[in-house]
């Protein structure tokens, strides 16, 4: 069948319309897994309306008389903690499962965990995972991925395109884009290239499918909503709750405090606790304690019953008695741990306190509880960035290195804001031992209360630094910065993309 073209007709015209769809569905056939994850089509406008309707619908069934209020509470917490992820979540399918992660945090500013929380996030599970079934049917159709349209011709329900033709060698050729649109363009004859030195014609040709490599074809994972959600049906997990008093006391370098906490425990057999122990899901925090310097008798003990009776009066101010303690922990950190009665005050205190599980950290402990207590760690999973973190207490300085939510590496180095202690008028009262080695290099040899000039005070702070810099950076190299690191060096096993400092 052949088609010289002089001007265009109705048929023409509509092939060739059908033909540029032709074009885009076959490049669509040969997408990549991102390209496919990026054609999903998710309305998260309508996800959160849904949702609003799930909570409020459930906490009015529930009781709730002040439904409405606690839901759009909810709403506006969710739409909050969504916004901080605007830039990273570029597709429809990441911003739906952002969507579903954000529910608990939201979830936490109105309700606590219990069979109430439990419920509503069981209903919310059901109505997330019916969208995300959806998608991985949709995205991993083998056969969806081959369909391909055209054009049909009266009396056929073939696929068919145009193609320049030779009629010497009865060979065809695809036409360029550029001169298809010349010829749908032009009311006059167009024309066509010649081969074997005749003008070629157009012809109407049969396409032929190509056929698809199946064992290429790739399967994107859809994560389900328990997963995304970090929730079990406790319809089927038997939970189990237990809600404690707890009290932390942190005895530092530089100052001592204390806190207490209500801690919710919670209990389930599922996929999320194989161990089937009691997992930690909310902390309510009672009473933040007063902040004192931590008293010391003399550089190499702590000055126990200033503490004790610290700890006394600041139980007495929160209304709370030992008895009433269910769990707890001392830590003694830093330079303070060091001293010759350390061990001794954690006694006192866990014996007088209440019922404890008490500790005396060590420096990679610190740095572990530094980088997660100053939120570091979270930020690196929320980010997807390497980040190292450097906490600077009274005694040292504790550096560890987060990615992704996970803590790689720590160290622990002697540089604190309390290893050399002067008063306003640079007076010195006190001067720990890693003050001793840096003085001892930059030969000076200044005693208790011996008047430093500021000069030789900026000198022994400059050293401090150029160490803390130095171990930041890679290995302890120099004679100073070895003498003052308390542990290994930091484990610098991936590119560091930010840095932050806390204390």
């Amino acid at each position: 069948m052949y088609l010289i073209v002089y001007k265009h007709t109705f048929l023409y015209q509509l092939l060739y319309n059908k033909y540029r769809i032709i074009f885009k569905k076959r490049e669509v056939a040969k997408m990549d897994e991102n390209e496919r994850i990026a054609n999903i089509e998710i309305n998260i406008e309508n996800q959160k309306s849904s949702l609003e309707f799930y909570i409020k619908y459930t906490l009015e069934n529930s009781g709730h008389q002040d439904s409405e209020e606690l839901g759009s509470k909810f709403m506006q917490e969710h739409g909050k903690l969504l916004k901080n992820y605007e830039s990273e979540d570029k597709t429809d399918l990441a911003r739906f499962y952002r969507h579903i992660m954000m529910v608990k945090p939201a979830l936490n500013t109105i309700l606590n965990p219990g069979k109430e929380y439990d419920g509503l996030c069981n209903v919310l599970l059901q109505a997330f995972n019916v969208v995300l079934d959806r998608v991985k049917r949709t995205v991993n159709d083998i056969n969806a991925k081959k369909r391909i349209s055209g054009p049909i011709l009266p009396g056929g329900n073939k696929l068919f395109e145009l193609r320049y033709f030779c009629t010497v060698c009865n060979e065809s050729f695809e036409i360029p884009l550029d001169m298809k649109e010349k010829i749908d363009s032009s009311s006059e004859r167009v024309e066509l290239p010649t081969h074997h030195d005749k003008e070629m014609v157009i012809k109407i040709v049969k396409i032929e499918e190509e056929k698809e490599n199946e064992e290429e074809f790739v399967e994107i994972k859809i994560y389900p909503a328990e997963v995304l959600m970090g929730h079990s049906d406790s319809a089927k997990t038997n939970s189990e709750y237990l809600n404690v008093l707890s009290v932390g006391i942190d005895i530092g370098s530089s100052t001592s405090h204390l806190i207490f906490s209500r801690l919710s425990l919670k209990r389930e057999t599922s996929f999320f606790n194989m161990s089937n122990r009691f997992i930690l899901v909310n902390r309510e925090i009672l009473y933040e304690g007063n902040i004192i310097f931590t008293p010391l008798v003399d550089k190499f003990n702590i000055d126990i019953e200033k503490v004790i009776e610290f700890c006394k009066k600041e139980y007495e101010r929160a209304e709370i008695t030992p008895e009433m303690v269910d769990t707890g922990a001392v830590i003694v950190t830093g330079e303070t741990a060091k001293k010759e009665n350390a061990a001794e005050i954690v006694k006192r205190l866990s014996s007088e306190s209440g019922k404890f599980v008490s500790a005396s950290a060590g420096p990679n402990f610190e740095s572990m509880l530094g980088i997660m207590g100053s939120g570091i760690v979270e930020r690196s999973k929320r980010t997807q960035k390497n980040l190292l973190n450097v906490d600077v207490g009274g005694g040292t300085s504790n550096i560890a290195i987060a990615s992704k939510g996970d803590v790689l590496s720590t160290s622990c180095i002697n540089v604190g804001g309390r290893l050399l202690g002067i008063d306003k008028d640079f007076k010195i009262w006190r001067i720990d031992e890693p003050t001793e080695w840096i003085m001892e290099e930059l030969n000076m040899s200044y005693t208790i209360d011996d008047i430093i000039p500021e000069e030789d005070v900026l000198k022994i702070t400059k050293e401090y630094a150029k160490a803390l810099i130095e171990v930041i950076r890679g290995p302890a190299i120099s004679k100073l910065a070895k003498m003052l690191m308390m542990t290994e060096d930091i484990e610098i096993q991936v590119p560091i993309d930010g840095y932050s400092f806390s204390g």
